[in-house]
């Protein structure tokens, strides 16, 4: 999740806020730091 630059308390009240897999989904793509293709290459 620190690729993403999601801290454990936004991970936590994304939990609770969200009781399914796809509303977690969308608060994670919402609050993630965009990165290139080729960063995630570099990173894998």
């Amino acid at each position: 999740m620190g690729f993403a630059g999601i801290i454990a308390k936004q991970f936590t009240a994304a939990m609770k806020a969200n009781s399914t897999d796809e509303g977690v989904t969308k608060r994670f793509r919402e609050a993630a730091k965009p990165h290139t293709p080729a960063k995630f290459e570099t990173r894998n």
